[in-house]
């Protein structure tokens, strides 16, 4: 249920008499009453769901990469397919279902705060209230312009302030009236209580007044400002002031702060009104304009309407948004439960429907009767989806409008979410459709083929080339083989710490590309997968395009005698190149010499590209040839094969010359670290090959290839061993360099990190030479004490030799 308190909604009462529009709004408007759209329907309404996931996709460029991507992707909850959408005020998509009962409730008790509205405009627009506007003072000063230009509108002018009398002065406590032309006549000194008698006494004074003069504004201020009870000076008048607009803004200024609301009387002075207005905007005031003459009144008001009418007015036509959108979403509600559930009930009533007017005070009269006819009138299911198909727009902002255009329009929904709700469009459609609501013309449509734009000469080649190149229409060579390339790169293996490239595809793709560049990247290609014929059928006719262009721009830039020579017709550019080049250049190219060089390049590039296909259709011609032969010398076995009409089933071949096994080489391809007799420490490098006699040729970093014992060289990286190491314990520690690499010397372990902090991962070891260095644990090897004390002793005598040569 909607919660809903019913106001005092006559605006004669002394209460309403008090308060202007703002703070009778704050009391009595849409939002105190809960009645915007928002506060209707926030217990019909549920945030839209959807998350994120990972999806399995095509590469983008599957000739340099053949894994699957993972992609993100946004997914709209299953359910929300079955519900209307709109956007909520903290700018997120919510779900709403309104009901029969709920639509109806609050259409009634919107018409009722759209009527209250609507009697406040014409309480403020009768009587005085129309010119002077809602007094809400208690001690006020009324200054009336008695110039001589107010001389044909002053007996109207006497007759509203006999009005403002009777009507609210009579309720103030204090009042004082004054008229000024060239000098200020006074009614009282003071302001004075008000009473019978002092109310008949002003309106004698009233009608004793007498224009003439011109229009001394200051001193009007000057005497209403004066006054120290003064709460509100009410100033009319009809143009501008006789003293300038500066010197009376500062003389205002100097006066303690006192609200002036100015009228502007039948004034048409753009300068007149600026000062009226930006008087009322100083003191705090209000700023009105009044026209005896209501059609000039409603087309010069504009944007300094009173300002208590613009609120109201903007209030009204909230409403009627918000109502309005509200049976859109009842509408909608419908048609996706009759897509979903089956039969609609045409004789069930959906709610009482309202055709809302224009809210002009000429037509007001008119315009509530026909609201309350409309809440009489319920409308049927049917009624509602035809006011819905019947293509008017709506000024909405919150629901989703019908139709594939208006959705798209839908800028702030994130694009997965936009093709889910405009699924739901097209089930509402499709119920219009078979209820013929709408009709069906643009279904039997037949798309009309789009027209080949005829090539143009006039467009520059640069320009044509952008569309109609070969890279432009894909029909570059890698273009042709990319649907039957497979990237062939290495992938890190981290168990064996190297690079592997996959040897299957070398057996089966005989034919690679490799890419220009810093980084080198192979692309193996299958040639009996691309189709080469259909390639060369479409880069032919792209090249006689380009022939054809070239020739026809050579020719039309030759005049008549050169042509004479040709024989009078069109001749192949490239047949006679040096001979139209001549020509050309002779007339001082009347033909920009860029354009034929950049159509013979496509064609010569063409032509190579022609070639290429050529040679790679015979070899895959070839190919074929070669598998078909395999296949005949060396049968798969245990596959039927076709022997005259029958199968014949063909027996494994055995072969009875086996060649002996040879060992295997598990050192091969191997990382190690292996003792160099150059400086006698070990160096890092590739174990090739295990000789006989417990040998290996080890190929180090530096270049040098050396043939080691096999009890000094150690095998490193990859899944071997990583023992925990403690004080004391005998190690071999990498002393890189940039000229060595690798190098590893024999040490002790004096110091381990502490467990305690997480940063510490540093060893400190004592190197043979009695030198400290401090190091991660990859570059650490344990050994034994044997094999640190013999390294230790081939490095001394080591040593020992360098010195004595």
């Amino acid at each position: 249920m909607i919660a809903f308190t019913e106001p005092d909604l006559w605006c004669s009462c002394a209460s309403d008499a008090c308060l202007d529009s703002k703070k009778w709004l704050e009391h009595f408007g849409l939002k105190a009453q809960k009645l915007t759209i928002y506060d209707a329907l926030a217990s019909c309404a549920f945030h839209h769901s959807d998350g994120v996931v990972d999806i399995k996709s095509m590469p983008s460029d599957e000739s340099l990469q053949s894994d699957a991507e993972t992609c993100k992707k946004l997914i709209n909850a299953k359910y929300c397919s079955g519900f209307v959408h709109m956007r909520w005020k903290d700018g997120f998509v919510v779900h709403v279902y309104v009901t029969a009962e709920k639509c109806r409730q609050y259409e009634e008790k919107m018409l009722k705060a759209l009527e209250a509205l609507q009697r406040r405009i014409e309480w403020l627009t009768e009587g005085s209230r129309a010119l002077f506007g809602n007094i809400l003072e208690e001690r006020v000063y009324l200054l009336l312009d008695t110039s001589e230009s107010m001389r044909c509108h002053l007996p109207w002018v006497k007759e509203k302030v006999s009005q403002l009398i009777e009507e609210q002065l009579c309720q103030k406590q204090k009042v004082n009236m004054l008229g000024f032309g060239t000098h200020v006549v006074l009614w009282r000194d003071m302001l004075t209580k008000v009473s019978s008698q002092s109310l008949v006494s002003a309106r004698h004074w009233i009608d004793k007044l007498q224009v003439g003069g011109s229009t001394n504004t200051l001193g009007a201020l000057s005497v209403a400002l004066a006054a120290e009870d003064t709460q509100a000076v009410y100033l009319l008048t009809d143009g501008r002031p006789d003293q300038p607009v500066k010197d009376i803004l500062e003389e205002v200024r100097r006066w303690p702060p006192v609200p002036v609301h100015t009228i502007s009387f039948n004034c048409d002075d753009q300068e007149a009104n600026s000062f009226l207005q930006e008087l009322s905007m100083e003191t705090g005031g209000r700023f009105r304009r009044y026209f005896t003459d209501t059609q000039e009144d409603s087309s010069t008001q504009g944007p300094c309407e009173n300002e208590d009418l613009q609120l109201l007015r903007a209030e009204i036509e909230e409403g009627r948004r918000d109502l309005e959108s509200v049976c859109r979403l009842r509408a909608e509600c419908i048609l996706l439960d009759t897509f979903h559930h089956g039969k609609m009930d045409t004789n069930q009533t959906a709610f009482q429907g309202v055709q809302l007017q224009s809210c002009q005070t000429s037509e007001r009269e008119q315009h509530f009767s026909q609201l309350k006819s409309a809440r009489c009138a319920a409308q049927t299911k049917s009624s509602l989806l035809r006011l819905l198909s019947s293509g008017g727009t709506t000024r909405a902002k919150a629901p989703l409008p019908s139709g594939h255009a208006k959705v798209l329009e839908q800028g702030w929904l994130l694009p997965e979410s936009l093709e889910l709700f405009q699924t739901n469009t097209d089930k509402q459609m499709q119920v219009l459709q078979s209820f013929g609501m709408i009709s069906n013309e643009n279904k039997h449509k037949k798309k009309k083929k789009k027209a080949k734009p005829k090539e143009c000469l006039e467009t520059s080649t640069a320009e044509w080339l952008k569309a109609n190149s070969l890279v432009a229409k894909k029909l570059t060579l890698l273009d042709a083989v990319a649907p039957a390339a497979i990237a062939h790169d290495a992938k890190y293996v981290p168990m064996l710490e190297k690079h592997v490239y996959s040897k299957v595809f070398n057996d089966v793709l005989h034919l690679a590309q490799v890419s220009k560049g810093g980084t080198q990247k192979f692309t193996l290609i299958n040639p009996l997968a691309i189709n080469l014929k259909d390639y060369k059928s479409r880069l032919s006719k792209a090249l006689q395009d380009y022939e054809s262009r070239l020739n026809l721009i050579a020719w039309r830039a030759l005049p008549q005698e050169e042509k004479d020579k040709f024989g009078g017709e069109p001749v192949a550019f490239l047949e006679q190149r040096e001979v139209l080049l001549e020509v050309l250049g002779r007339l001082g190219w009347p033909v920009a010499q860029d354009e034929l060089s950049a159509l013979e390049e496509q064609i010569h590039t063409g032509r190579d590209f022609l070639q290429q296909a050529t040679e790679l259709q015979s070899i895959s011609s070839q190919a074929a040839q070669d598998a078909q032969a395999s296949l005949k010398l060396f049968p798969i076995t245990g596959l039927p094969q076709t022997i005259n009409g029958s199968h014949k089933d063909t027996p494994p071949v055995k072969n009875n010359t086996e060649s002996p096994r040879r060992p295997l080489d598990s050192l091969r391809g191997q990382k190690v670290v292996a003792w160099s007799e150059d400086d006698g420490a070990y160096c890092s490098g590739i174990a090739r090959k295990c000789l006989p006699g417990k040998r290996v040729r080890v190929d180090f970093s530096s270049g040098t290839c050396v043939v080691v014992p096999l009890s000094q060289a150690l095998v490193v990286g990859g899944c071997g061993p990583c023992p925990p190491l403690a004080v004391a314990d005998y190690v071999l520690v990498n002393t890189r360099t940039e000229d060595q690499g690798d190098h590893f010397v024999p040490g002790v372990v004096i110091a381990t990190p502490r467990r305690l902090e997480a940063a510490d991962k540093l060893f400190t070891i004592l190197k043979f030479n009695n030198k400290e260095v401090h190091t991660y644990r990859n570059k650490i090897i344990k050994i034994s004490q044997a094999r640190y004390q013999t390294t230790c002793h081939k490095l001394r005598q080591l040593r020992l030799v360098r010195k004595t040569k």
